[in-house]
């Protein structure tokens, strides 16, 4: 007998302003930056004087980092929450929302340039998913014996309504068919999720499917930017209850989410579409 763990009840939204810095030249003597003011958690963005407004233009948020702080920092900040949502049941979404060349490649992906102890900074994703497995351990040392924890991952490339599955072979050669359910709402038929046999193989997928994901950029003449990548890891527990009493393990506990994280395209492409754009997604 298997009993379906009542679902958790759902958290609020977090929303995080990051002033990430990419642009390492030295200004000018007498020369500020005045794109962006940060005080705490709001954020001015001055008119185009240069002068902070008094409205319309101040942004408070749960949180603001500045340009002094490393991506690392920030994405410690977002993953235990992803983590602790998952391990009790509940889904998760980090959305990663920003100009292109605002540096959220940096943030997901990583980069060598990031100021890690040996020189290199994973990325959030693969920040998460060590997190991810890290948890797990723990809560599996607490729980009884005859208890299963299933990781699976998916990762999607999606642009307008053309989806591939960026973990599959060749995947830029076919599209996977999008479907609506009453019940669900949009699903993506043949988009099977990766059973996971640990922490290196899951980064080893990612980092495959990242390649794919430039791969396709080039394949289809398409802005990397304009795309959209949406990264899940499903987790399944499968818990005895009642151990004492039911020494067989007929009874369990079940409980499944996930947790995505879903880089959007860059800001600039998520406003009308243009000639242009429609241009560069049209399959040649």
């Amino acid at each position: 007998m298997s009993v379906e763990a009542a679902p958790a009840v759902p958290e609020r939204c977090r929303v995080v302003a990051y002033q990430n810095q990419l642009d390492r030249t030295a200004l000018a003597r007498g020369v500020k930056k005045d794109d962006l003011y940060l005080s705490g958690s709001k954020v001015t963005i001055p008119n185009r004087a240069g002068v902070k407004g008094t409205s319309g233009n101040e942004f408070v948020f749960d949180s603001a980092f500045g340009p002094d702080t490393l991506p690392k920092s920030v994405a410690r900040t977002a993953v235990p929450a992803a983590v602790d949502s998952v391990l009790g049941g509940l889904n998760h979404v980090l959305l990663v929302l920003g100009a292109s060349g605002s540096g959220k490649a940096e943030m997901l992906e990583g980069t060598s340039a990031a100021g890690s102890e040996d020189g290199r900074w994973e990325g959030l994703v693969e920040h998460l998913i060590k997190a991810l497995y890290v948890g797990v351990r723990e809560v599996l040392e607490r729980s009884p014996t005859g208890s299963v924890f299933r990781l699976q991952l998916q990762f999607l490339h999606i642009v307008e309504e053309r989806v591939q599955d960026l973990l599959e072979p060749d995947c830029h050669t076919h599209d996977l068919e999008l479907m609506d359910d009453e019940e669900t709402g949009t699903l993506v038929r043949d988009a099977e999720p990766e059973e996971l046999k640990g922490e290196a193989h899951a980064i080893g997928l990612y980092r495959g499917g990242i390649q794919s994901l430039r791969s396709l950029a080039r394949y289809h003449e398409v802005d990397i930017d304009a795309a959209c990548s949406v990264l899940t890891l499903t987790l399944t527990q499968r818990v005895p209850i009642n151990a004492r009493d039911d020494p067989s393990g007929a009874a369990f506990l079940s409980k499944r989410a996930s947790v995505s994280v879903v880089n959007l395209p860059g800001t600039e492409w998520l406003r009308e579409p243009s000639d242009a754009y429609e241009l560069q997604v049209r399959i040649r």
